[in-house]
């Protein structure tokens, strides 16, 4: 396995900490998305999106919306990956905000995701 990261451009894979929270956030963002390609098909037209406890449901969505909460939850990760990667040799603080963003961020969607799924 450490010849493999050795070949990889990421530099922030160097650090065990933050290989650490870059590959839990990824795995939350992977186990999402097992669990939407399983569920996903089952789910009943309309898909609630949100609801809360005063209005009841007030945002539908079709089983594309599913998807498309994992896609911007993912967009996020990338995003805030390539910008560990370009504070990596700079900051290296901002590289563990970056990734630990990246951690808390895809289980919340994670959570998310389960309870949109679980709600239909």
């Amino acid at each position: 396995m450490r010849g493999l990261l050795d070949r990889i451009p990421v530099r922030f894979l160097s650090d065990t900490m933050l290989r650490i929270l870059f590959f839990l956030g990824l795995f939350f963002f992977i186990v999402g998305l097992v669990f939407i390609v399983f569920k996903v098909n089952m789910l009943s037209l309309p898909v609630i999106l949100h609801f809360d406890a005063f209005n009841g449901v007030d945002k539908f969505g079709d089983q594309s919306s599913v998807w498309g909460v994992w896609g911007l939850g993912f967009v996020f990760f990338l995003l805030n990956s390539v910008l560990g990667e370009v504070f990596f040799l700079r900051e290296r603080a901002l590289t563990f905000v970056f990734l630990g963003t990246n951690l808390l961020f895809s289980l919340l969607f994670l959570i998310i995701i389960s309870v949109i799924i679980t709600i239909n």
